[in-house]
């Protein structure tokens, strides 16, 4: 899972992105507060959690497989 956080100077907001390169399922939100952005993220990751995502197999920092299944 790859999450992507940053700010938007123009929009004033705390943006996010959430990405799983295996099965392409992406998430994203943006918020005013950064507490409440993580917040959504950490929300998300449960959520996906509860879904099935289980994780993926690394070996030496590159990535293998994912295990489990996701909706």
């Amino acid at each position: 899972m790859d999450i992507k956080l940053w700010y938007s100077k123009d929009l004033k907001q705390w943006r996010w992105s959430l990405i799983d390169p295996v099965s392409g399922k992406q998430e994203s939100g943006q918020q005013w507060d950064l507490h409440d952005a993580m917040g959504d993220v950490a929300n998300t990751v449960h959520h996906l959690i509860e879904d099935g995502y289980d994780g993926e197999i690394e070996d030496n920092g590159q990535r293998l497989v994912r295990i489990g299944k996701m909706g």
